[in-house]
């Protein structure tokens, strides 16, 4: 089993194409579900796990355009983290995900400890002992880059793609880390 990490899919979210023309290479929104639903499923297997960090779909609680969506998605548990957009459509926080947070630690194998929130944090929990901070909201736009730190969005860095906790783990293994808190000093 593997643990996929993804986040800012912004689903049925006709306004996303126009804010990040440039890494959404589709037409319409129609297309963008579509090549989401593609990198989703060429990457995440029926027996792995996906965590969301935030911003999953555009779509009231009754809309059964994010039901369907979901039911194409693979993997064996599904975890949203709220973002922003998901707080205003209750609808998404109710597809059946494994979980739903608005912060979570995720613990992997071999002592990988990942923070993840939606939004980004200059410093988290157990920072010093080694534990990464995994976020979104940001699109790639986020200047202050920090080690230890990633943005696990669409439009990111690291992205179209959903990508492993061991991708980010071993990314993380070629910075050198700072805390900025008392932990630093």
């Amino acid at each position: 089993m593997t643990c996929w990490i993804w986040s800012d899919l912004h689903f049925n979210h006709a306004g996303i194409l126009k804010y990040c023309a440039k890494t959404r290479p589709v037409a319409d929104v129609a297309e963008m579900n579509e090549w989401l639903i593609t990198l989703w499923n060429e990457n995440v297997k029926a027996k792995d796990s996906i965590y969301i960090v935030g911003d999953f779909a555009f779509g009231g609680s009754n809309d059964g355009r994010i039901q369907q969506l979901f039911s194409q998605l693979n993997g064996k548990s599904k975890y949203l983290i709220l973002g922003n957009h998901d707080e205003k459509n209750k609808g998404v926080a109710k597809l059946g995900w494994e979980g739903v947070w608005d912060i979570r630690t995720l613990r992997g194998e071999n002592k990988m400890r990942a923070v993840l929130c939606h939004y980004p944090m200059a410093t988290w929990k157990n920072a010093h002992h080694d534990y990464i901070m995994l976020h979104g909201h940001c699109h790639g736009n986020l200047e202050e880059e920090i080690p230890h730190r990633f943005d696990v969005g669409v439009d990111a860095q690291y992205g179209p793609s959903p990508n492993t906790l061991e991708f980010y783990w071993e990314l993380a293994k070629t910075q050198t880390f700072n805390p900025v808190d008392h932990h630093g000093a």
